[in-house]
């Protein structure tokens, strides 16, 4: 059950046949029940989800979960979360001229990716102190000590949701971690502080984690991505960039494994001319999705 590359522009192409005056848009209105129906229909968020959750059990009650907080941004009315915690950005804007359902499959990771520790492992977190939203309350966070899945780059996501992080490959990530290591090692003073300078010399930061606390930025940026999970970073990117990602993801493994690093290069720099965007920006783009799935 899902949507083809077909599938996919027929339902957007319907979607934006609907006329969006100003009481089409307001939440609840017949036209958003029409587009929650056909999202509904269409299986994308079983789609979009089942991709991230092999598990069989898991993948069933991530699909529910997702499949009603998609369904209520689409609305705009609360059907089982509170909506006093929604973040607005997340909420549908047919206006916006966007893919209906990039904007569906999108948001469908975000939902899955950032409640599937707390969803799959109840007994982790005291669920009665929980407020709903999409990815981030106080009581996840004072739950983090609890090793259930990646909570760090959860939290610091949904309260930065435009964090950018270069991720270094090969010669420079193995020298970045070997200095980390022999700092902590020694027991030298704030040596967080230093591997960040380190990387700032070497051009691998952004100013978007500046506003992180140093442990916390280069969690996001040296965490090593589990091998299980190299192919999950082109789910969190556009079709496009899927061989990028897989190639990409093999550079960031705690255990080197072989990599095309000549392909990795062409795609990149492929993808920067489709794009009109500098490489640069493809390998922030990478490097976040890594990071999203590996801190």
């Amino acid at each position: 059950m899902g949507l083809d590359k077909q599938g996919r522009a027929a339902l957007d192409a319907q979607v934006a046949a609907l006329a969006w005056d100003e009481t089409s848009r307001a939440w609840g209105s017949e036209q958003r029940r029409q587009v929650a129906a056909w999202c509904d229909a269409s299986g994308l968020v079983d789609q979009t989800v089942g991709k991230l959750f092999p598990n069989p059990q898991q993948r069933e009650r991530m699909i529910e979960y997702t499949r009603v907080r998609v369904i209520e941004k689409i609305l705009g009315i609360a059907l089982e979360s509170r909506a006093a915690y929604w973040n607005p950005d997340n909420l549908w804007d047919p206006t916006l001229g966007k893919s209906f359902c990039a904007w569906v499959r999108g948001l469908s990771r975000q939902i899955a990716l950032a409640n599937g520790a707390r969803q799959l492992h109840p007994r982790a977190v005291d669920t009665s102190t929980l407020d709903e939203e999409d990815g981030y309350n106080e009581a996840f966070d004072a739950a983090a000590s609890v090793n259930v899945t990646a909570s760090v780059a959860d939290r610091l996501f949904a309260i930065n949701p435009h964090l950018n992080v270069p991720r270094p490959m090969d010669e420079t990530r193995e020298r970045i971690l070997t200095r980390f290591q022999e700092l902590h090692d020694r027991q030298t003073p704030d040596p967080d502080r230093q591997i960040i300078r380190m990387l700032q010399s070497s051009g691998w930061w952004d100013r978007s984690l500046d506003r992180l606390d140093d442990a916390d930025a280069l969690s996001l940026i040296l965490t090593p991505l589990e091998e299980t999970k190299c192919d999950l970073p082109a789910l969190l990117l556009p079709d496009d960039y899927r061989t990028a990602a897989r190639l990409f993801a093999l550079t960031q493994v705690k255990r080197k494994r072989h990599c095309d690093r000549a392909r990795l290069l062409e795609e990149v720099t492929t993808l920067a001319v489709e794009h009109h965007v500098r490489e640069w920006s493809v390998w922030l783009r990478l490097g976040t999705a890594v990071a999203r799935l590996a801190a």
